[in-house]
């Protein structure tokens, strides 16, 4: 049994914060660190901007740290929002939450909460950890969370109708692009899917700083390497391929990962040596994928093709 993503009151109240309201939190904070109430608002903030700001992102790393350090057995620290992106700064939570699993082996609260934070880095552990906490508490729920699913907000996700008539430009079409041009390529309006795709490509280094951004890079090399492919250009589709992960990430790259249908193709068609090559480069900004990373880079290395599952189509 999966426990429900469901966060703590304190954090969905953050959710419906201002941005007012956040800076008179955050002030607050500064004077009284250990207000867990305060502190999991603001990760209920942070947590609901993410997908629209990188340094919402960041502001949600930095109150994750914080509670793994300091409240590692309270509720929000196990909850699924509690959850850090950045490599770097992964491993650091990754080390405090060892630190912990050393000093309390035998607390089934703490052996959940690690093994949720650990659930898609490293599952087999995960899994262990949460063996554990039910051998030391049988009648506690003590379970893994299960994936979250999160929707852009809406007024950066245009209408499917509407998004193709955006100004040449403007932000709003940089958001659309890439839906646009995948879209395309489903209906095989490859021309129109090439031509979305590039326009992507071109318009990406004018929001450098943007949330989307690394996306951008991303869904637009991805695009033009299964046009490669569909083309019989094998050299074209590897470079894209390669291409795709040479960005620095961005909150959905970061959490759910990177789509592996374009790498799948080319394993279908005998290239492994650059598909392991394009896991190697995943895994610069996929922190909580280096679990499965790992674990496709065995497959891949053994003759066998992963079930990549939901990352075909993300």
């Amino acid at each position: 049994m999966k426990f429900p993503m469901v966060p703590p009151d304190d954090v969905l109240t953050g959710m419906q914060l201002t941005a007012d309201e956040v800076g008179a939190l955050e002030q607050r904070l500064e004077g009284a660190p250990g207000d867990l109430m305060t502190r999991s608002q603001l990760l209920g903030y942070y947590a609901g901007a993410m997908l629209a700001s990188l340094e919402a992102a960041q502001h949600l790393e930095r109150h994750a740290l914080w509670l793994i350090e300091n409240a590692s057995d309270a509720e929000v620290t196990g909850c699924a929002f509690c959850g850090v992106g950045d490599a770097q700064q992964f491993a650091r939570a990754e080390s405090l939450w060892r630190g912990h699993l050393e000093r309390r082996p035998d607390d089934p609260r703490i052996l959940t909460h690690a093994a949720r934070f650990l659930q898609y880095s490293k599952p087999e552990l995960a899994e262990e950890l949460i063996v554990r906490a039910r051998k030391v508490d049988p009648s506690g729920d003590w379970s893994l969370h299960e994936v979250p699913e999160f929707e852009p907000p809406a007024s950066i996700a245009p209408t499917p109708v509407a998004e193709n008539r955006l100004p040449a430009g403007s932000p709003e079409r940089f958001y659309a692009l890439g839906d646009l041009a995948k879209r395309a390529l489903a209906e095989r309006r490859y021309e129109e899917s090439e031509a979305l795709a590039l326009e992507l490509l071109e318009l990406a280094p004018q929001f450098l700083t943007d949330w989307n951004y690394g996306n951008a890079i991303h869904c637009g090399h991805h695009v033009l390497g299964q046009l490669a492919l569909a083309r019989g250009d094998l050299e074209q589709a590897r470079q894209r391929l390669l291409m795709a992960a040479e960005m620095p990430g961005s909150p959905q790259l970061m959490s759910f990962g990177p789509n592996m249908a374009l790498a799948q193709a080319l394993l279908e068609r005998g290239e492994t040596e650059v598909v392991l090559q394009f896991f190697e480069r995943c895994n610069k900004f996929w922190s909580m994928g280096h679990g499965k990373l790992d674990a496709w880079t065995k497959d891949v290395r053994g003759g066998r093709t992963p079930n990549f599952m939901a990352n075909l189509v993300y």
